[in-house]
């Protein structure tokens, strides 16, 4: 308890650091997470816990480099209490793994890889909306195994996640015989 009042009696913004694709092929996804936590800070009044919050928005360009370089900034050059962010999954992965190290607070409302959350968890990366890519395809798994299936085959673009599907039927019993992914 002691550690909850002392975070209420500093002073200062709270420096929120916003990773988003605001340049290239998903740029219109990245405006609209920026649009919308600006929508909420709105709603609030531009506070959380009776102080006022300091958004700092970066472009992460699709790209994970990019998107490691902007979250150093964030949180060591820009102090960011707190990381928001990213679209993608490649760019997500590469913030997860850097504030792995720094302790940083990295809250995802989007990225739907697996490992971000579950098989490779790291503590201070929270999923605060959206779902994980194998959400949808466990109740695949058990509903063909209820059918009688035995194998599986999956096919679909990287972004459709094969994997996940094939993972989904082994989990409940069967046996993935092929993965394929098409080239984006």
């Amino acid at each position: 308890m002691a550690q909850w009042r002392s975070a209420q009696a500093q002073a200062g913004p709270i420096k929120i650091g916003l990773l988003a694709p605001l340049t290239g092929v998903v740029a219109s996804g990245g405006k609209e997470m920026v649009e919308g936590v600006q929508f909420y800070l709105d709603q609030v009044k531009g506070e959380m816990g009776g102080r006022k919050v300091e958004l700092v928005i970066e472009d992460d360009a699709s790209n994970p480099d990019t998107a490691l370089q902007k979250a150093r900034r964030l949180v060591e050059q820009g102090n960011c209490h707190m990381l928001i962010g990213n679209l993608l999954a490649n760019t997500g992965l590469a913030v997860a793994n850097y504030v792995k190290g720094t302790g940083t607070p990295y809250f995802i409302p989007i990225i739907a890889a697996d490992d971000l959350t579950q098989r490779q968890r790291i503590k201070n990366v929270i999923r605060v909306a959206g779902y994980s890519a194998s959400e949808f395809t466990h109740p695949l798994g058990d509903w063909a195994l209820k059918q009688g299936y035995k194998k599986s085959s999956a096919a679909g673009s990287p972004r459709c996640s094969p994997k996940a599907v094939a993972r989904s039927c082994s989990s409940s019993g069967i046996r993935s015989t092929r993965r394929t992914s098409a080239p984006i």
